[in-house]
């Protein structure tokens, strides 16, 4: 969901910008055509491209992702706190975590996410049992937190609760 917020609506909106210009412009191109048919004629194009480069872009076998995320999580020890960086990882750990329940004993920071000032305070949330030192990470930032200063300030946690 994360990354279908931040990567989906701009180039949507560019692509749904360039699909209105060139019906307009295969409107104008083809005057004697009724309007009704422009639709029909959209939806031609598009299942031609599919049909021609289904198999070439098919992915539905690819397991690399899956694997990767697997690798991290079963080398974790257990009530691991795996701080992560990047889609691929993060997502994928969290993918196997809460899809398909794969050790869900461990939980996953994102390390970029910590950097924004949304990022300590949802994950304070989500997870009671890790404690953030201040407001955002960012280890030359005045009145931000480094990793070392979020690992002593896990350190003092109490064992039971403490994220391994």
């Amino acid at each position: 969901m994360e990354i279908q917020s931040r990567f989906w609506q701009m180039p949507n909106a560019i692509v749904c910008v360039f699909v209105a210009l060139g019906a307009a412009a295969t409107a104008a191109a083809l005057p004697r055509v009724p309007r009704a048919a422009l639709p029909a004629f959209a939806l031609v194009a598009i299942t031609l491209q599919a049909g021609l480069n289904y198999q070439a872009m098919d992915e539905s076998r690819n397991r690399w992702v899956g694997t990767y995320g697997r690798a991290i999580l079963e080398a974790a020890p257990n009530r691991a706190l795996i701080l992560s960086r990047g889609d691929v990882a993060t997502n994928s750990i969290r993918y196997l975590r809460y899809g398909e329940h794969v050790r869900p004993d461990e939980d996953v920071i994102d390390q970029e996410s910590l950097s924004l000032p949304w990022g300590p305070p949802r994950y304070a949330r989500l997870l009671p049992n890790v404690r953030f030192p201040a407001a955002v990470y960012h280890p030359t930032q005045p009145g931000a937190f480094s990793i070392k200063q979020f690992i002593d300030a896990k350190m003092k946690l109490p064992p039971e609760k403490r994220p391994e």
